[in-house]
């Protein structure tokens, strides 16, 4: 995988899935990986190209702001990695913004 020059967004990016996401990303060349999550540990950090964010990505007003900080920051966002996850029993069409 070459991500050479690319900017990448990846939710729920600090544990688990998300931040391997945001490693392999780191590795293949991103120009930066915007790690979103509510808590990061420093390791995460020791890539010059990551760049923890924290947010609750619950928060429709703070998602914003922080999607036009990273454009204003890099020009553009290339890969969004929707990673952060919640358990609800419906259909993402019938679920609210509360949900």
């Amino acid at each position: 995988m070459n991500l050479t020059g690319k900017v990448c967004l990846v939710t729920g990016g600090a544990r688990g899935i998300g931040r391997a996401i945001v490693e392999a990303y780191a590795a293949a060349g991103a120009a930066a990986v915007y790690a979103i999550d509510m808590a990061f540990d420093e390791a995460l950090t020791t890539h010059a190209a990551v760049k923890p964010v924290v947010l609750d990505v619950t928060d429709g007003t703070a998602v914003q702001t922080a999607i036009e900080r990273i454009q204003a920051d890099e020009g553009r966002i290339d890969v969004l990695v929707n990673n952060a996850g919640i358990t609800r029993d419906a259909l993402v069409q019938k679920m609210t913004d509360a949900d």
